[in-house]
């Protein structure tokens, strides 16, 4: 599960400000968890109830593609055929995957939706069952991992197996994406000032009100939700947390975290709990914070290849680490420390 985020939208809630116009907002369910949406209407907006219901419809039909809970999704479909010949998909599959190709390439392999195999063999797919795999196990599962096995065709709008054994997992980056979507969908309908968040992963477009960002509080670690804040930034694009804090499994031999990195097959030995991203898209943060839970404290190693390659992209990111007696310790990039607002 994903650390959920928590928006500072109401004025004078923890900043003293001049009264604006209040957004319009409407919320609702995805994909187990929720979504909101907050917005300045203009006197072409189509109403609350109108938008919601599109809102949902986009919800739905994403769902239905992209959902492994679902037998009939196109991915679970995709995932259990052993077919190797292209199989046509739909512009949002092309958008999602062409993005994830180059996010897989970005972090070097740490972000991967071909993980699915590795998933299930932890415990963390549709049937559930808790068990430290064996390093044979592991070998095994690693051979259907890796997502140049997943060849795509832009133009003629297909995926295609390399191998029958390939299977893709997007949970990871579907909240990121999906709030992208509806943020689209809000600009042609004329909405340029918005705030999408869906299951803590949001993207902000315009502003709250002239001259007045959207806000957004990065949470505390902690198995209990909006216990405390540690920071609050100024948001125009897209931003997403991943944490091993509350999605976890807990076995005879102790506890398991979701995270797994998957060019090893393995956990991360490494100690941090939480990563948030700023980037262009809600899609890429997500991306890049699942992966910063894979790749750790390397990330701010100025030695490393990942250290420049987040230096070029200028993504601000921040860490949190577990220290000892449980003390949270912190790590934020230059990028990061340039937009702190509240510490």
């Amino acid at each position: 599960m994903k650390l959920i985020l928590c928006t500072l939208l109401l004025a004078g809630c923890f900043f003293s400000e001049p009264k604006v116009e209040a957004p319009l907002e409407f919320e609702g369910h995805a994909f187990g968890a929720y979504y909101k949406v907050k917005y300045l209407s203009g006197p072409t907006t189509p109403s609350p109830v109108a938008l919601k219901a599109e809102v949902e419809d986009l919800i739905t039909r994403y769902d239905q593609e992209f959902s492994l809970w679902k037998e009939s999704s196109q991915l679970t479909q995709f995932n259990k055929s052993q077919n190797l010949e292209p199989l046509k998909v739909s512009d949002w599959a092309i958008e999602l995957t062409v993005e994830s190709q180059k996010l897989y390439e970005g972090t070097l392999g740490a972000f991967d939706p071909s993980i699915k195999t590795l998933v299930n063999l932890w415990g963390f797919g549709k049937d559930k069952s808790p068990e430290t795999p064996t390093d044979d196990e592991i070998s095994k599962a690693l051979r259907s991992v890796g997502f140049n096995l997943l060849e795509i065709d832009a133009q003629n709008k297909t995926w295609k197996k390399k191998i029958p054994s390939l299977q893709l997992d997007f949970n990871a980056v579907a909240p990121g994406h999906v709030s992208d979507l509806i943020t689209k969908l809000l600009q042609k309908r004329g909405i340029s000032h918005s705030l999408v968040d869906v299951g803590g992963e949001l993207f902000a477009s315009g502003e709250r009100a002239e001259s007045q960002p959207w806000r957004v509080g990065i949470e505390k670690p902690s198995e209990v939700l909006g216990e405390a804040l540690m920071a609050t930034v100024p948001l125009r694009g897209g931003i997403a947390t991943s944490g091993s804090y509350r999605s976890y499994i807990d076995t005879k031999k102790g506890r398991i975290s979701h995270t797994i990195d998957p060019r090893t097959g393995k956990q991360p030995l490494h100690k941090i709990i939480s990563a948030t991203v700023i980037a262009a898209s809600a899609l890429e943060a997500d991306a890049w914070a699942t992966a910063l839970m894979v790749i750790g404290p390397e990330a701010l190693n100025e030695n490393s290849k990942i250290y420049q390659e987040i230096q070029n992209r200028k993504l601000p990111l921040y860490l949190i680490e577990e220290g000892k007696d449980g003390q949270l310790i912190e790590h934020a990039n230059s990028f990061m420390k340039a937009l702190w607002e509240t510490r």
